[in-house]
């Protein structure tokens, strides 16, 4: 069955009568429709539907269709020019034969919209996204205004120039750090971490021996088992995540995230020497500024040189 299209809005019913037209869906051409029999919206259980076909007599048209269901066949009851007037005239056609069709009707349409809508979304994300981590699992934390859940997992995409954390296959951005706000970015953990073999060959004489030690060997490679734990830290000003990774060990996750911890470090130093760093009255000692530096030339957010230039900065503004 094709797809009528997608109304840009839900409609709502009022008293149980529609008191809005669904937008015009857009009609896809395509010459193995032609002389077929009319596509119509999905409505389970009802006897009218609302569509479109693409008749050899009057080409391509609206058109409302009463369906059998003991027989299985469809007869239309009307048919409507492909236009906006057309659409609106179809529609008031439907609700005129059965308003409960039309409310199915309208749901379906909003359904398939909203559907279409987060895979619009999820597109944008997926081009917008430098770096793109499914099913990363979040340990726990604080940051101020969200309600991640401890051992859930969630999207985690590096942006252009924040951290976006969404649910699985989400587009709704839960958190959003820009990379400006970044402090640290540590990636470590236990790596590979392998579990079950252990099982010893042996038995009485030569051949026993070798035998055990084959079938020890195939037990092994049946039960052992190498599982990824990467943990990640991402620390900045009033929050701190802690999330585990399980699809790259950590040297490979560096790797993967280089250019976004690279764009994050160029939005610190970017930070640092507009002035954000600069004393004031409510900025740390000397010693904790450099320590913070220190720490961020330790996390890779801040190459040496970059470290060298804020240092002397700091010093001379001190």
């Amino acid at each position: 069955m094709v797809d009528l299209g997608i109304p840009e809005q839900p409609q709502e019913a009022t008293g149980g009568v529609l008191t809005a037209i669904p937008a015009m869906p857009v009609a896809g051409v395509s010459a193995a429709l032609y002389g077929a029999s009319p596509h119509l919206v999905e409505c389970p259980g009802q006897r009218y539907s609302i569509g479109w076909q693409d008749s050899r007599k009057v080409g391509p048209c609206f058109v409302v269709a009463e369906i059998s269901a003991i027989l299985g066949t469809v007869k239309v009851r009307g048919r409507f020019p492909l236009t906006e007037d057309g659409w609106a005239e179809a529609w008031r056609a439907l609700v005129g034969l059965d308003g409960d069709a039309a409310r199915s009707a309208a749901a379906r349409l909003a359904a398939r919209a909203a559907g279409q809508r987060a895979i619009a979304d999820r597109a944008r994300l997926d081009a917008d996204s430098v770096c793109y981590l499914r099913d990363v699992i979040f340990l726990g934390g604080y940051l101020p205004g969200t309600e991640l859940v401890a051992g859930r997992p969630y999207d985690l995409r590096f942006l252009g120039d924040r951290i976006a954390v969404l649910p699985c296959r989400g587009a709704e951005m839960l958190v959003e750090i820009p990379f400006g706000d970044v402090e640290t970015v540590d990636i470590g953990g236990p790596g590979l971490v392998k579990s079950g073999g252990g099982f010893i060959g042996g038995g009485f004489g030569a051949a026993g021996a070798v035998e055990g030690m084959a079938i020890a060997a195939v037990l092994n490679s049946l039960t052992t088992q190498v599982k990824i734990k990467t943990i990640m830290r991402i620390q900045g000003t009033g929050y701190e995540l802690f999330a585990l990774y399980s699809k790259l060990a950590p040297d490979a996750l560096r790797i993967e995230l280089s250019r976004s911890l690279g764009a994050i470090r160029e939005a610190q130093y970017a930070r640092a020497d507009s002035g954000v760093l600069r004393k004031s009255p409510a900025r740390g000692s000397l010693v904790e500024e450099l320590s913070k530096l220190a720490s961020m030339l330790d996390a890779g957010l801040l190459t040496r040189d970059e470290f060298d230039h804020l240092k002397a900065k700091l010093i001379a503004e001190a």
